[in-house]
């Protein structure tokens, strides 16, 4: 080439033809218009009544937060943290438990501080369990599944717990500010003036962790105080939402959420407290008290299903989960019914520690009547607490006879309902079947009878 330079290569196709010059490159895009604010939404009429769950606005962030502080709050209103628990929760400690939370106080304190200064060695988690109590879980083999400690971890543990709440429970949870409103006791208000936390107080439900065991005979509750802690939310929480104004809640009622959540946790520990003594019926143990308690927790989810269904947040976001936990109570159940000593309405001999008629009540009731203020329902109805011995005579807790507070026929037809529909009603048969040739008194029962007349009618 003239100059020498060097010429640009050039395909070239078969014949001689070079190839067509590449297209132009396309014209840059235009510039996109500003975009317009979008105009203010005109405010709703009579205010926006719209619950504040689920917006990602910073009001409603904020009103959730202040909702779920006050639902589980653990001191009254304007109780401060943890340095204002330490006064107002442990002055109403009994003075045994008040010693004893002094020195762990100072023994956490203690191990912090050294923690603090390098010493790693010196800190211990905050657990006040007993030195003896702590165990290694490598041998553990609960899986997580409520209802599935059987025989193989407890069966030969006997509660020894003689309170609604372990000691040790109650010091931790003092410690941690974790005395719920519920449980807060209110001397010579809601309360008599004798009582302390420890009368109010309820186990919560915990799992076994690294640094703690459930299967602690201590730390466990016989059958005799799981059947009182059964008595004292019927007595003394389960209507709270519908008894007025309460001065722990700045003297308004409790959210019937509140209430139910609360329950919830405590009778799922109350359940877990009977599997951790092996009581599963055939196999292990079985006795009325067992049965009773299992019956009062499912007649409490079944009502709960019912008279919270006007409230929107319940339906959506708790009523899966509180049939879930009817349907596990009432597998329970069945098993007792079924079992193969038919000890489901034997009474089991009284410990002297645990005496009913020592203590004056019997089935865990101290009372005829729910205690408190009259009661009214949601709707504006006033509700009948009397304790009239007509009305009385006609329950089955609380009163002596052949079934011993216990009611089979009733919860049989409860749990043909719950399972109607399951496997295109083929588990209602076969349930059904087995009843009329295992068990043809209660098959007969009129409970059962109306349950399966419900199922028939839903058939058509």
């Amino acid at each position: 080439s003239p100059g020498g330079a060097v010429p640009p290569f050039r395909r070239v196709l078969p014949g001689g033809r070079a190839p067509p010059p590449p297209p132009p490159p396309p014209p840059p895009p235009a510039p996109a218009p500003p975009r317009m604010a979008a105009p203010p939404r005109p405010p709703r009429k009579g205010g926006d009544a719209r619950s504040t769950v689920g917006r990602n606005d910073d009001d409603g962030r904020a009103a959730l937060a202040e909702r779920n502080a006050q639902r589980f709050a653990t001191k009254p209103s304007g109780g401060g943290g943890a340095s204002s628990g330490s006064s107002s929760s442990k002055s109403i400690l009994p003075p045994d438990l008040r010693e004893r939370a002094d020195k762990m106080a100072a023994q956490v304190a203690a191990r912090r501080a050294a923690a603090a200064a390098g010493d790693d060695s010196a800190y211990m988690p905050d657990d006040p369990n007993k030195a003896g109590m702590r165990r290694d879980l490598a041998d553990d083999d609960d899986g997580g599944d409520d209802d599935a400690i059987g025989a193989g971890g407890g069966g030969s543990l006997v509660g020894e717990c003689p309170h609604m709440c372990p000691d040790e429970e109650l010091i931790r949870r003092e410690m941690e500010d974790d005395i719920q409103l519920l449980e807060t006791v209110d001397p010579g208000g809601l309360h008599p003036r004798n009582w302390t936390v420890r009368e109010t107080a309820v186990k919560r439900f915990r799992r076994s962790a690294a640094d703690f065991k459930l299967d602690i005979p201590e730390l466990v509750r016989p059958p005799r105080v799981l059947e009182r802690v059964c008595g004292y939310l019927e007595e003394w929480v389960m209507e709270r939402d519908r008894q007025g104004p309460d001065p722990r809640y700045d003297s308004a009622p409790p959210p019937p959420l509140d209430v139910y959540q609360f329950i919830w946790d405590r009778t799922r520990m109350v359940r877990k407290d009977f599997i951790l003594q092996n009581y599963v019926g055939t196999g292990g143990k079985c006795d009325a008290v067992a049965v009773r308690c299992h019956e009062r927790i499912a007649r409490w989810h079944a009502m709960c299903e019912h008279q919270l269904s006007h409230i929107s947040h319940f339906v959506l976001q708790q009523s899966q989960q509180n049939v879930q936990e009817l349907g596990q109570t009432m597998k329970t159940l069945n098993q007792y019914y079924d079992d193969a000593g038919g000890r489901s309405t034997e009474e089991p001999p009284l410990d002297d520690d645990f005496d009913s008629a020592k203590l004056g009540f019997l089935h865990g009731c101290l009372s005829d009547k729910v205690m408190g203020a009259d009661l009214v329902d949601f709707d504006g109805t006033k509700l009948d607490n009397s304790s009239d011995p007509a009305r009385t005579k006609l329950r089955f807790v609380g009163a002596k006879g052949a079934s011993h507070g216990t009611a089979e026929p009733e919860m049989r037809g409860l749990y043909i309902l719950l399972t109607m529909n399951n496997d295109g009603g083929m588990e209602v048969l076969k349930y059904a079947g087995r009843l009329c040739v295992q068990r043809p008194e209660i098959y007969n029962s009129e409970p059962v009878q109306l349950a399966l007349r419900i199922f028939q009618a839903s058939e058509h």
